[in-house]
């Protein structure tokens, strides 16, 4: 893991997305690539209906970016990139995943707080379903210095091999031990020899000791896997986002649904 991409909108939840995502640089030996908005800064400062502004908002913007790392100790030992999009929008992030290579995105989870929000869904959820990289959502501050244990939940069909390969790389990046977890409800109930042996078939092609394996119970999927990950002392909750897995809701998946509920960071891999 190299390179590292943060949307940055200088909300609360940015910041503790800028925080953990240094931690992990650090840890990793990665690059951060902090991306900015120019949007944001119009709607700040009223701009945005100037003919003339884009020259003196973009000025803005850099001040005020340059301002905010100046006062952020905690990037001391992590080295940055900044980079600018005049608006939030997919296809421009996606080509900066290709373009710089990014191996993973941070991003601070937000809450719904407007009608707009509600109905169409924020830029968390946008990112969670149409980015093409693993991405990490963060709601609170990470008090931890490292991220020592992973949970991996999953079905573990075939299909989920591929993006657990690469949870398992981050996870050696991180030098941290991954959990695999399979939950068990009692509206999709699976007796002990079959969940053992669908583990253990699922994880034969991978050395052992790099992860452990779990089956927990629970009423509801998400319950368990909050949970099984306190239990743990988790620092972070990795998912995987396919709408065809038993892991997904009707109108959101359960990446969403868990990373709203979750004190400890979401990892989201997408299944291509």
């Amino acid at each position: 893991m190299k390179n590292i991409l943060i949307p940055f909108d200088y909300k609360i939840q940015d910041e503790y997305a800028l925080d953990f995502a240094a931690k992990i640089a650090r840890q990793s030996n990665s690059f951060l690539h902090l991306l900015t908005f120019e949007e944001s800064i119009y709607e700040e400062t009223g701009w945005a209906n100037e003919n003339n502004a884009t020259v003196l908002a973009t000025d803005h913007a850099i001040n005020k970016r340059g301002a905010f790392l100046e006062k952020i100790r905690f990037l001391d030992a992590a080295y940055i990139k900044t980079i600018s999009l005049p608006a939030f929008d997919i296809t421009g992030i996606n080509v900066l995943v290709s373009k710089l290579k990014i191996d993973l995105l941070v991003a601070g989870q937000h809450n719904k707080n407007t009608l707009n929000e509600l109905v169409f869904g924020n830029t968390t959820e946008k990112l969670l379903r149409n980015i093409s990289c693993p991405i990490i959502t963060v709601k609170e501050k990470f008090k931890k210095e490292k991220i020592n244990n992973i949970v991996f939940a999953s079905d573990f069909e075939e299909e989920i091999k591929q993006p657990f390969f690469k949870l398992l790389h981050i996870a050696a990046s991180l030098n941290a031990k991954a959990h695999l977890l399979y939950v068990n409800t009692p509206d999709d109930f699976k007796n002990t020899p079959y969940i053992r042996q669908l583990l253990e078939s699922f994880s034969e092609d991978y050395k052992k000791d790099t992860f452990t394996v779990n089956s927990y119970n629970a009423h509801l999927v998400d319950e368990g896997i909050l949970d099984f990950s306190h239990e743990m002392s988790a620092d972070l909750i990795g998912i995987i986002t396919h709408e065809k897995t038993r892991f997904s809701l009707m109108s959101s998946s359960m990446t969403e649904k868990i990373s709203s509920k979750s004190d400890v960071p979401v990892l989201a891999i997408s299944i291509i």
